[in-house]
């Protein structure tokens, strides 16, 4: 529709003189409000007052649009290659809004979504034949993938796996993902001392050796070393590697049996440790309470009523442990 057409519809539908409607758009046009026009320009529009004004502007407004959304309607159709002859026919003869968008209905593209994309790449057989699978044996084709275990080369994988819900990649929602890196070795000593530390009960003590924490250039590489003690105890070692671990040598305490196994040291080894190294313990009915409450096992605490009524032990000789 021409918009010669669209003013000679509104003035046959207002009951309007043609030329009061053109004149009317041309003033609108031109930016001209409706109380300017009605008070100043009476003599353009043949003395059209603001309500007559209003239903104008409103009715240009209204088939403009339409004219703007039917020839939207008909490229989109037209580029599907489904316009017909008939079909423009009715398009175009479309009066209103919602007449012509129930003509547009069955041509309107779906809305794309994840799944509309993976069909177009040809992924929808797979799915087919992955929801059809009655069994969790599913052998499908897939892309090959790599994981890399290497403090860079991971990091660079996380990075590139960029989608619409991971925009930064994997695991990179704060951004921080290979900003930082520290490199380091450690080495753990565990000794019994020839007097008690004082920020440590009793002789046993830990140590730990880290090494490049300053720069050192004359090693030939940036770094150094330096040697820190701590309170750490040395049984959650021992309960990774129980088969060559040895628990620092020292008489043993309840505390000892307690710290033991909340670290998951296997009973037999427990066993082995108050064998191997005498103990300190408190076998009355408090003590006895007090470390059934905190999960010492039966077997345990009577291996250890036991051995001190065999006598108790004396702790061996100093030793120290390399790990």
């Amino acid at each position: 529709m021409t918009d010669r057409e669209i003013l000679a519809t509104i003035a046959s539908e207002l009951k309007l003189a043609t030329t009061q409607v053109a004149a009317t758009a041309a003033l609108f046009d031109d930016g001209n409000t409706i109380p300017f026009i009605a008070r100043y320009r009476k003599e353009a529009t043949g003395t059209l007052d603001e309500e007559q004004l209003r239903h104008v502007a409103e009715q240009i407004e209204r088939l403009r649009a339409l004219d703007e959304r039917r020839a939207a309607v008909l490229a989109s159709v037209e580029e599907q290659g489904k316009l017909t002859a008939e079909l423009q026919s009715q398009i175009d003869a479309a009066a209103n809004m919602t007449a012509l968008e129930d003509l547009y209905a069955p041509y309107r593209p779906k809305r794309r979504t994840r799944a509309t994309i993976a069909r177009e790449k040809g992924l929808e057989p797979l799915a087919q034949k992955i929801l059809a699978q009655e069994t969790n044996d599913v052998e499908a084709a897939a892309a090959a993938g790599w994981v890399a275990g290497n403090v860079v080369e991971t990091r660079r994988l996380l990075h590139n796996a960029q989608s619409s819900l991971f925009p930064h990649g994997l695991g990179n929602g704060a951004g921080h993902l290979g900003r930082n890196y520290m490199r380091h070795g450690s080495n753990l000593t565990l000794a019994i001392m020839p007097g008690a530390v004082k920020f440590h009960r009793g002789t046993r003590q830990s140590g730990i050796i880290l090494d490049e924490q300053r720069h050192h250039p004359t090693r030939g590489f940036a770094g150094g070393y330096i040697i820190e003690t701590s309170a750490d105890e040395p049984y959650g070692i021992a309960a990774t590697n129980q088969a060559n671990a040895q628990v620092a040598a020292a008489a043993v305490t309840n505390f000892d049996l307690v710290q033991m196994t909340r670290a998951g040291v296997s009973e037999d080894l427990i066993i082995s440790t108050l064998r191997s190294r005498g103990g300190r313990l408190d076998l009355s009915p408090h003590g006895l309470i007090s470390l059934k409450q905190q999960g010492v096992s039966d077997r345990v605490v009577m291996e250890a009523q036991m051995l001190t009524r065999g006598g108790g032990y004396a702790s061996p000789a100093p030793v120290v442990l390399w790990i």
